[in-house]
């Protein structure tokens, strides 16, 4: 099956992008986990991790988080998105802060898949980084084969540890990984 080339841009989010991104981050993450965790819970996390009013506050904060949208150039669509986050760390990294940032979400709507916009926001966001003066880059990210080509063959990451990552009464553990620059 050929996958049909899609044009699109990347730039720098905005507050009026805030309801798009929660929509998707929200449908994302239901979709890939939902499976894994009490109704309940889920529902309870995407209500506060994925409210309008919260990604809103964050894209507003820009002393601690950037978000890069990609845009389907004939429709405006919301094709995905990516946000970093300046302030956050984890103990088993080997570069620490203030010389790490990390990638905290890199969601693609599912039409575009396998249309290389999962990758171009990964290049914009590894591109912010270098540019900024980071020795590098970390994200923490559920084993699965999917993740583990995407971070682990196709850029550069590699597992440097682990944390817990908590859902309500669901506690998933993520791998951490990073990529110097």
């Amino acid at each position: 099956m050929t996958v049909e080339p899609m044009s699109y841009s990347i730039s720098i989010a905005t507050a009026s992008d805030a309801a798009e991104i929660a929509a998707l981050g929200g449908s994302v993450f239901f979709e890939s986990f939902a499976y894994s965790m009490p109704a309940q819970d889920m529902d309870d996390y995407l209500k506060t991790s994925y409210s309008t009013h919260g990604i809103q506050s964050e894209i507003q904060d820009t002393h601690t988080y950037l978000f890069y949208v990609a845009r389907h150039d004939k429709t405006n669509e919301l094709l995905g998105f990516v946000q970093l986050n300046r302030s956050s760390q984890e103990p088993c990294l080997k570069v620490k802060p203030p010389d790490t940032i990390e990638l905290q979400r890199i969601y693609t709507h599912s039409k575009a898949h396998g249309r290389g916009v999962g990758s171009q926001l990964m290049t914009k966001a590894l591109s912010y980084a270098v540019e900024q003066g980071y020795k590098a880059i970390w994200l923490g990210v559920e084993d699965n084969l999917k993740a583990h080509k995407f971070y682990l063959e196709t850029h550069g990451f590699e597992r440097v540890g682990h944390h817990d990552f908590t859902v309500g009464s669901c506690v998933q553990t993520d791998w951490i990984l990073e990529r110097s620059l």
